[in-house]
């Protein structure tokens, strides 16, 4: 229980897909504006307060109201997080003097099942905070085959023989989205639903100013990212890492000098800047005006970690012994393939990687494409099999046509992700559902 205050109709926010039913009935509304004029006192609506005003309980009271005309509700204001807010609204229709149809019963039960935590739940645990029978949720489940051993297996295995593209053929329901873990919704409310310290690592680059589409100025994008990236920091595990691919574009032919400021959005987080990479396009393609500038061949990756006992496995490649000779002429070959003297020694292991992760955009031609710009899984994997294990949970909360999602299905870890255009999230769940397919277990 909150503190029950008169609270300003505007203020309220009821498209943050809290309402777990199919819609409001506007004639029920009309029944309840009718009574509110008559002097008929109603129950105060349910609220959580994260810096907005998120309804949980009452759509079809603030129908009534807005109906009306009235600028305030009496409502129970509670603070809390958005996850808060949406569990509570899970269970609060269930309770309701309203009954709920059969759609909305359904409804409740799908929208648990597409979360990542509640998913993992026994049937008893989510009909309870469903408000709904074992038996329906039993029911739904076998309806789209959740459970099954990977969907995405037979999917794939009904594709006919590419013509094109080896996705064009895989058609992915809404419903899979259990099996899949893409969902359609934004970065900080998915994120806020997750289990704190459950993500191994986070592969992203979310929208920023200059792209196509994008009227973001930097300041704004700052304000848009620190909710995002503190909810990343939640779900990030202790030896988790958060790899962000960001490069503004030019401004006025000027580079913007906020793009160094981008690693103080993780410090506001509590997270630390462990490594900047610089990934290297090989083969840029130039942008904008370039009459004054250089053609942008390279973008950042910050690589952000909570302390020092982050996970992390250096790939290790075969050395150019080529190059290696060319060196001063201390480093003559042993007989063993070693090298002695001079400055530089051969790791028997295989050659160390650096910070520059060098890997064509164009690469992986038959991948499918987000809106703006997709990185290469050559960039992705470098991450991936650096600083996850087999298993381990892999996400992308801005996560486009699926890249990282595709990598971490392709090489046996979790994945999930998310995006607020579901044309991108259909992408994103053909390529996993292709990716699953092709599954390789290593280390």
């Amino acid at each position: 229980m909150g503190e029950v205050v008169e609270l300003e109709l505007e203020l309220i926010r009821t498209d943050l897909d809290t309402q777990m039913r199919v819609q409001t009935d506007m004639e029920v509304a009309s029944r309840y504006a009718e009574l509110m004029r008559d002097g008929i006192e109603f129950d105060p609506i349910t609220v959580i307060y994260d810096g907005r005003y998120i309804l949980a309980d009452g759509f079809t009271r603030v129908a009534a109201a807005r109906m009306n005309g009235d600028d305030c509700i009496l409502a129970d204001v509670t603070p809390g997080t958005y996850r808060d807010a949406w569990l509570l609204a899970l269970q609060a229709n269930a309770k309701h003097a309203q009954p709920r149809t059969n759609a909305d019963r359904r409804k409740a039960v799908t929208t648990a099942l597409r979360d990542y935590d509640l998913s993992r739940k026994t049937n008893v645990e989510i009909a309870r905070i469903c408000g709904v029978t074992e038996g329906l949720v039993r029911k739904i489940k076998k309806e789209i085959g959740f459970g099954a051993e990977p969907v995405a297996v037979a999917v794939a295995a009904e594709v006919a023989a590419p013509k094109e593209s080896p996705f064009d053929s895989i058609v992915v329901s809404d419903e899979a989205i259990v099996e899949y873990g893409v969902e359609w919704g934004h970065a900080a409310d998915v994120l806020s639903r997750m289990e704190s310290e459950s993500v191994s690592l986070v592969v992203t680059s979310p929208p920023y100013p200059g792209q196509l589409g994008n009227g973001m100025s930097v300041s704004q994008w700052f304000a848009f990212m620190r909710p995002v990236v503190a909810q990343v920091a939640r779900v990030l595990r202790w030896d988790g890492v958060f790899a962000l691919n960001v490069m503004f574009k030019r401004n006025g032919g000027m580079i913007d000098p906020m793009l160094f400021d981008i690693p103080k959005l993780g410090y506001w987080a509590g997270l630390s800047l462990w490594e900047l990479y610089a990934w290297d396009k090989m083969n840029p393609v130039p942008a904008g005006d370039m009459a004054r500038c250089e053609i942008p061949g390279w973008e950042p990756v910050f690589a952000f970690v909570k302390g020092r006992d982050y996970r992390f496995s250096p790939l290790l490649g075969e050395y150019n012994h080529k190059s290696l000779n060319k060196l001063e002429s201390g480093n003559s070959e042993r007989g063993d393939d070693r090298y002695s003297g001079g400055h530089s020694r051969q790791n028997g292991l295989g050659a160390r990687g650096t910070n520059v992760i060098r890997a064509s955009n164009s690469g992986g031609e038959a991948r499918l494409r987000a809106k703006g710009q997709s990185f290469p899984p050559e960039l992705v994997e470098r991450f991936v099999l650096q600083h996850t294990a087999a298993g381990n949970l892999v996400v992308d909360p801005f996560c486009g046509a699926g890249t990282t999602l595709a990598v971490a299905a392709r090489h046996g870890r979790s994945w999930y992700g998310c995006d607020v255009d579901m044309d991108e999230v259909v992408k994103a769940r053909r390529s996993v559902a292709h990716a699953s397919a092709n599954r390789k277990m290593d280390r």
